[in-house]
């Protein structure tokens, strides 16, 4: 059965509310759904999506929210609109289902003159399944701006009936504690990556013996409390550290950026033509003779630095300049001595070939803040300037062409200098090492003008003598 058949058939139940419904239709339905949302293809497609891009990366925001509005009952005496309010705690289990701990407190007053006038205060908690509809519909755009979702949920509550007026001998106060199942549909729009509003409308249907009392008095079916509200959601966690919730996100945004770090890895070459166990791209020296000892580059050793490869060498130990001197015991061995100390490595840099394997820094839509995927990139960056503490690295930034030229640059700027203060202070790097250029929405990986996450980017060069920092605009 399709979710929207699910909905239909919520529907058909609820305008029906005035039958009777047995308790335990509640926890059944509760089930049912669970049942159906865990086979759904879609939901696993989404779910195995998740557990291989965000939550591998980066923990995910819980959402805390608060809520006013307007209640009334749908019961036996004329209905009045009452105050409502409450509080909530959101969980994201993946890109289309979320669960939510939600408290309320519910006053209303029921008046006729048949009946008489009564007052209810109603207070619950309860657990609901929310469903975002719009991630239904994948497509290409930025992540979400607003949030379309229905719910299905239940819980218990406790409320009191307290009659003011009495004309029907009927009426009675009431004091009880039911179950209740709640449903309905609400719409949030996000006005930052902290706060977002919504507006929503539900109701409660209780279940037992006293299901038909909200109203203080018991005639045909079950009462319902319908409400409408404003919420004011608050995302809990530093976004630094943590994705806001993934209702926000696009699911097609995960699967892009992986499609985009696999373009733009670039791609190695394994092939060693001479067989001296240095890969050709690294290779200085490709044509080596076979079996001859070489650095870590590729070239013929010369132990002595005479010129001479040792494989030509007579005495590759002793310099050119003394292989005709007289020299003691003692002078051989300091200098194999001195030469077994040095380095094996080779301090000569290919700026080419450490730039093809400098990482790409990835952004979020209008942010500066560095996702924690890229916490690793930047380490190694790190380790390859501790490695090597002569080379100065170009740290450049850029943006994608869904704002203003002006923006755009500030933007390029601030993302440049968010990597750079990283690598400053977590890293320890030494500042005057980092050169900060940005170049906006210029030079685009992707030719597009709209919000492409491999636009949003810092890259890496090694920096030349004739490279400069850039002051901000």
């Amino acid at each position: 059965m399709a979710v929207p058949e699910i909905c239909d058939t919520f529907t058909i139940r609820f305008r029906a509310k005035l039958l009777p419904m047995r308790a335990s239709t509640f926890p059944m339905l509760i089930l049912f759904f669970f049942g159906l949302s865990s086979q759904n293809p879609l939901h696993a497609q989404l779910w195995t999506m998740k557990n291989k891009t965000a939550s591998n990366r980066h923990p995910v925001m819980w959402e805390l929210g608060l809520r006013t509005g307007t209640v009334v009952a749908l019961s036996d005496i004329d209905l009045q609109p009452g105050p409502a309010g409450g509080i909530h705690l959101r969980k994201s289990l993946d890109y289309m289902f979320s669960l939510r701990a939600d408290a309320q407190f519910l006053y209303f007053r029921n008046s006729d003159q048949e009946d008489g006038t009564t007052r209810t205060s109603f207070l619950s908690g309860g657990l609901q399944l929310l469903v975002t509809l719009n991630n239904f519909n994948w497509n290409s755009k930025a992540p979400r701006k607003f949030n379309l979702y229905t719910w299905l949920g239940g819980g218990v509550n406790h409320y009191k009936v307290k009659v003011l007026e009495r004309f029907s001998p009927d009426l009675r106060p009431v004091s009880a504690s039911q179950t209740h199942a709640d449903a309905g549909l609400g719409v949030a729009w996000k006005l930052n990556q902290r706060f977002n509003i919504a507006l929503e409308s539900g109701a409660f249907i209780l279940f037992g013996n006293n299901a038909d009392n909200l109203d203080g008095i018991s005639r045909r079916g079950n009462d319902v409390a319908a409400f409408s509200s404003l919420r004011l959601n608050y995302n809990i966690g530093n976004p630094r550290h943590r994705n806001q919730p993934l209702y926000w996100a696009n699911p097609i945004d995960a699967i892009m950026e992986q499609v985009t770090e696999t373009k733009t890895r670039t791609p190695v070459n394994f092939s060693d033509q001479d067989h001296d166990g240095v890969l050709d791209e690294l290779d200085l020296d490709p044509n080596t003779p076979p079996d001859v000892p070489v650095d870590t580059r590729g070239r013929p050793l010369d132990s002595d630095g005479d010129g001479l490869p040792d494989y030509e060498d007579p005495d590759p130990y002793i310099p050119y300049f003394d292989k005709n001197k007289n020299l003691t015991e003692e002078e051989i061995r300091e200098i194999v001595k001195d030469e077994l100390n040095k380095s094996g490595l080779n301090t000569e840099i290919d700026p080419e070939v450490i730039n093809a394997f400098l990482p790409l820094i990835h952004f979020d839509e209008d942010s500066d803040n560095i996702r924690y995927a890229d916490h690793a990139h930047l380490a190694t960056v790190a380790r390859l300037l501790k490695r090597y503490p002569y080379i100065r690295l170009v740290v450049k930034g850029f943006t994608d062409r869904t704002a203003s030229r002006t923006y755009n640059l500030d933007l390029s700027y601030r993302r440049a200098k968010a990597v750079i203060d990283y690598l400053v202070h977590i890293h320890g790097i030494d500042r005057n090492r980092l050169l900060l250029q940005y170049n906006g929405e210029d030079d685009p990986l992707v030719p597009s003008r709209t919000s492409e996450i491999i636009n949003r980017r810092v890259e890496f060069r090694i920096a030349t003598s004739g490279d400069r920092e850039m002051e901000r605009n």
